[in-house]
């Protein structure tokens, strides 16, 4: 396992584009490093740490941001009530 997770796959995570939460990560003061991954085959892409990208998940749940994966799980334990 990678000790950095992309920028490519927090967006993909967050359902936002890229750029986007770049953008939002260097506005909230986050490091971001550059690294090379098989997945950007091995080009230069934008990381940051697995510390830092829950910091990045906590601080939009903070901010009244749901992240996707959390939605389909609260939807999910409500049909089952029913």
């Amino acid at each position: 396992m990678s000790e950095y997770v992309t920028i490519t796959e927090l967006a993909k995570e967050l359902q936002r584009e890229r750029t986007v939460v770049k953008k939002y990560c260097q506005k909230n003061g986050f490091n971001l490093e550059k690294i090379r991954t098989p997945a950007s085959r091995w080009q230069l892409t934008y990381a940051l740490t697995h510390e830092d990208a829950e910091a990045v998940r906590q601080l939009r749940r903070a901010q009244g941001f749901t992240i996707p994966k959390e939605r389909n799980e609260t939807c999910q334990s409500s049909q089952a009530r029913s």
